[in-house]
């Protein structure tokens, strides 16, 4: 590891885990092998835990609601545009 990334390394083991960015998760399980065992288990649920994804753009929201052909509002804000793909989502996923 460069003497950067150890710099950025050492400030993240000494940083609290509930004020990690998604960032600071990323950069740890990137490299996760450089931790101690007692390390990796402290933040385990950290290296563990899925990244989340991106949030959409607006044009990105519209894109995905027309390739679901569903209708909305040309002039609708991010959120009812949100609401409007997580309802598609839900709709479109497989009922068990």
């Amino acid at each position: 590891m460069n003497k950067e990334a150890q710099e950025i390394f050492d400030n993240l083991l000494r940083k609290p885990q509930d004020q990690f960015s998604e960032d600071d998760k990323a950069f740890l399980r990137a490299r996760r092998t450089y931790l101690t065992k007692a390390q990796a288990e402290e933040f385990a649920p950290i290296i563990e835990e899925a990244p989340q994804e991106p949030e959409l753009t607006v044009v990105q929201l519209k894109e995905k609601l027309t390739e679901l052909n569903v209708e909305f509002n040309p002039k609708a804000k991010k959120p009812e545009l949100q609401a409007l793909l997580a309802e598609a989502e839900k709709e479109e996923a497989p009922q068990e």
